[in-house]
């Protein structure tokens, strides 16, 4: 497990495949990456010169679970 320092400026929630996300991360090689949920429920993701879009869902559409 990897626990980070973050900055949160807003609240909010997006849904996203997982294998697509670890994919784009496992590969950046900037040391701030930001994320950014757009008002289509699209995720964007940017480090360094690379940017990402990825197909996501409103995090009300998958039941939430605590582990």
């Amino acid at each position: 497990m990897v626990t980070l320092p973050a900055k949160i400026e807003e609240e909010g929630g997006v849904t996203v495949g997982a294998r697509q996300a670890f994919e784009i991360a496992k590969g950046l090689s900037g040391e701030e990456v930001h994320l950014r949920r757009t008002e289509n429920n699209w995720m964007e993701i940017q480090s360094g010169r690379a940017e990402f879009r990825v197909v996501g869902m409103s995090e009300r559409t998958i039941p939430s679970f605590q582990l």
